[in-house]
């Protein structure tokens, strides 16, 4: 998704609609893009291609699209899009940094925050208003429910409180920093602007309350592991405990986010 700086009021703004209207055909294709309500789609042609356009997206924004069309097209749409948005300074951007803008959202990730490795349905993760029980039928329907009245863990939010601190990484343990007992793991983990690491972890939900201490303890950094398993630590070796504190929830009342009551999911400032 790109942004414009003006360099002058410091006005950031998105470009996305603005890009797309370039390439859209018509003036009622442009009238129904501006219109597109969040989570809606509908067909259209852009640069002669037709397209499914929606407004979705991975990086937490209220404006963002994404599009769907044949592989074959894709090269082509990936070069239009670029050459529209060029005079505004449009430029392609890679995983990382859309790893960073989907976990300070709280976006989840297959293979991080949803199935395996810590088998995580979307209840866990905190998106749970997205599996519709009203529907009669649905493979896994009965399992899931089941699963939702006995969920014990939720995915939480962290954010570091300053540079220089060392590197956390999927899987390493996160623990109470009032029990000093493993509640759980780091599932991901990206820096942001400001430079400082930001992550989410799944956690013992009796330790997703708003305002629990915990830590992460980190594993692997830089290719060197710790001099010694932890089972192995004795008095006098030297140990690294990240100490962290909840302070808000995922999706503040009254934002586009939709959570059931007693959604657990929360932002980590340490």
């Amino acid at each position: 998704m790109p942004w414009i700086n003006d360099g002058e009021s410091q006005y950031s703004y998105l470009l996305d609609i603005d890009v797309l209207k370039k390439i859209t055909a018509t003036d009622r294709m442009k009238s129904r893009l501006e219109r597109l309500e969040k989570s809606r789609f509908f067909k259209m042609e852009l640069g002669g291609m037709e397209i499914i356009v929606s407004r979705t997206g991975y990086t937490g924004e209220e404006i963002g699209y994404e599009l769907f069309l044949h592989p074959s097209m894709a090269p082509d749409l990936w070069n239009l899009i670029l050459d529209a948005g060029k005079e505004d300074g449009a430029k392609p951007v890679g995983p990382g940094a859309r790893d960073s803008l989907r976990i300070e959202a709280g976006l989840p990730l297959y293979g991080h925050e949803l199935s395996e490795p810590f088998d995580l349905s979307p209840f866990e993760a905190g998106f749970g208003p997205y599996v519709k029980f009203h529907k009669p039928y649905f493979i896994g329907r009965d399992a899931l429910f089941e699963r939702m009245k006995s969920m014990k863990m939720a995915v939480v939010r962290f954010k570091m409180s300053s540079k220089g601190v060392p590197i956390v990484k999927q899987n390493d343990p996160v623990v109470s920093s009032r029990t000093q007992r493993i509640i759980g793991a780091v599932t991901s983990r990206a820096v942001n602007q400001e430079g400082i690491q930001v992550g989410m972890a799944c956690v013992d939900k009796k330790f997703s309350r708003e305002g629990t201490g915990i830590g992460v303890i980190p594993g692997v950094h830089g290719g060197r592991e710790r001099s010694r398993p932890l089972q192995d630590l004795v008095p006098g070796d030297k140990f690294c405990f990240l100490r962290m504190l909840l302070c808000s929830v995922v999706f503040p009342k009254g934002s586009s986010g939709c959570f059931s009551r007693g959604h657990t999911g929360y932002f980590l400032n340490c």
